[in-house]
């Protein structure tokens, strides 16, 4: 999910070379690429279902998913075939028996996410597909079911279907940060606090508790992975606990602030959050504490005054 994780790859070192052939060379190489990747895709979808090579039509949407930044653009060559190619050769794959192809399908489509349909029912049929995705029985199509969601909930008519299926949504964003480490996801929480903010009031208690047990979870790995000997430590991944820690802090934050219409729910969610924030006091995370003030700082300004727990911390 982040490129930083696979910087070292071989994966990545292709998908930039890549790149860079398309943008730096493009007018030698961008149609010899594409040729190629439409042969890849057009064979797949021609043959006998026994017959194709799903690995290879997972390299081609591969090679796609690296190329968006290009072929997005208004000048690119193949703008206007972005909506076919999407209909034909991503969209049904979300139905594939094979969950990797699920999970790039979904990928490949959230990167060509601004790709406009001329039907709106296309959208809504696609949403559809990606709210059963996320009960997928695989856990990277789950994931990218969530981020597939993301830029949806910038369309106005998309955003009001979402918006009914929002206690399950977040549900499963919730679940997936108990699943994995990624402030990835909890950005994704982040951005669907702001947008629904008028209807979190229903489960915000429950979500910040949810926020709060996946925090101290962390911090517990963390604090497990510091306490072992120095050949088995692994800076990296207590960093990447730390950044997941961080997000997950940053959309406590942002869900107090948006409750600021609700003084009687924030003062319920000091109850549950405080602990937190006392927690990283206590322990001196100095690293932490940018996020554990913002939370205090935004509980005093949503009710308009400091709280008897307020001013303990």
């Amino acid at each position: 999910v982040d490129p930083l994780d696979d910087f070292g790859s071989a994966n990545l070192a292709a998908s930039n070379l890549l790149i860079d052939l398309a943008v730096d060379r493009k007018k030698a190489t961008l149609n010899t690429i594409l040729t190629f990747v439409n042969g890849v895709l057009t064979n797949y979808s021609q043959s006998p279902e026994e017959a194709r090579n799903p690995r290879a039509k997972d390299g081609a949407l591969s090679m796609m998913s690296s190329l968006c930044g290009s072929l997005c653009s208004r000048k690119s060559p193949v703008y206007d075939t972005l909506p076919s190619f999407l209909l034909t050769h991503v969209i049904p794959e979300f139905n594939s028996k094979h969950g990797f192809l699920r999970a790039r399908a979904l990928d490949t489509y959230c990167r060509y996410s601004s790709i406009e349909f001329p039907d709106a029912q296309i959208n809504r049929g696609i949403l559809e597909s990606v709210l059963g995705l996320l009960n997928d029985t695989e856990l990277p199509v789950r994931v990218h079911a969530a981020l597939a969601l993301q830029p949806m909930i910038e369309d106005d008519n998309i955003r009001d279907l979402i918006a009914s299926h929002l206690p399950h949504v977040m549900q499963v964003f919730l679940n997936l940060t108990n699943e994995i480490d990624s402030d990835t996801i909890t950005h994704v929480i982040e951005e669907f606090v702001e947008v629904f903010a008028d209807r979190m009031s229903p489960f915000a208690v429950q979500l910040g508790q949810q926020l709060c047990d996946t925090f101290m979870r962390v911090m517990g790995e963390v604090s497990a992975s510091t306490s072992q000997d120095l050949d088995s430590f692994d800076m990296d991944d207590t960093s990447d606990k730390t950044m997941a820690a961080m997000g997950v802090l940053k959309t406590m934050g942002t869900l107090v602030l948006n409750l600021e219409s609700s003084p009687e729910v924030v003062y319920k969610l000091e109850e549950v959050v405080f602990p937190v924030v006392r927690y990283v006091l206590d322990q001196r995370m100095v690293d932490l504490y940018d996020e554990v003030y913002e939370i205090l700082d935004c509980c005093m300004f949503a009710v308009k005054a400091v709280s008897p727990n307020a001013w303990n911390l």
